[in-house]
């Protein structure tokens, strides 16, 4: 049976990317699909990259990606993040540059499910998915199943059923083949939701079944390496 974990929101932090890989394996999973933002705010942008590229899977490019990967300037950006992604620059290889630049906006690995960094109401704005509305602008454009996106960095699923969207937090669902799901799989390496543990879904696709999953990574040693490339004293 096809087991497929789908994660995101990596930001360079390979260790919290190892471990989320690792559990992956360890709970059988077969296959992988990735949200984007591979690169960004932590140190280990080649590494994090190369350890994408090798699992040939489908990847959708975030922001992160796009401004790490040189596509446009700097604007509109917080101090940090825009320091980051200075210093992203400086030392991503061309071939991950080029790499992904070239990576889609939406990506539809089967008839039932896509798969967007941020919303499918115009993907490649960056609009979140914070309240009922944004959801039901992006279910506008949904016509799949599912839809795995991050972006927020927040794990949670929104419900489109009949006429009205509803968000839900379970951390099991048996999905409905009748309604449309937004899933947010959280963040990888840099969870905004209290808990630093990495968070990445497990979708099982012939049981019609999501399981949200945490995992814990040396926290502490992926500070310390982003803390010694001066990525975090910044405000």
């Amino acid at each position: 049976m096809t087991k497929i974990a789908v994660f995101g929101d990596v930001h360079a932090n390979v260790e919290a990317l190892q471990a989320v890989l690792a559990d992956a394996r360890e709970a059988g999973c077969t296959d992988y699909y990735c949200t984007g933002d591979l690169i960004g705010y932590h140190s280990d942008p080649n590494a994090c990259v190369d350890l994408v590229r090798a699992l040939a899977c489908p990847v959708v490019r975030g922001n992160h990606d796009e401004d790490g990967a040189g596509m446009h300037p700097l604007f509109g950006l917080s101090r940090r993040a825009r320091r980051s992604l200075l210093w992203t620059r400086e030392v991503l290889s061309e071939t991950n540059r080029i790499w992904l630049q070239t990576l889609p906006l939406i990506a539809y690995p089967t008839d039932d499910a896509v798969i967007v960094h941020a919303t499918l109401h115009r993907p490649g704005e960056w609009g979140y998915v914070l309240k009922l509305a944004h959801a039901e602008r992006h279910f506008r454009q949904q016509l799949e199943m599912v839809c795995f996106h991050g972006h927020t960095h927040l794990p949670i699923t929104y419900i489109h059923r009949d006429v009205s969207v509803e968000p839900c937090d379970d951390r099991r669902l048996d999905l409905d083949p009748r309604a449309r799901y937004l899933i947010n799989v959280g963040s990888v390496g840099k969870p905004r939701d209290e808990d630093e543990r990495a968070s990445y879904v497990i979708y099982e696709p012939d049981h019609l079944r999501v399981c949200f999953r945490r995992v814990a990574y040396d926290h502490d040693a992926a500070l310390t390496k982003s803390e010694q490339a001066g990525l975090l004293d910044i405000p």
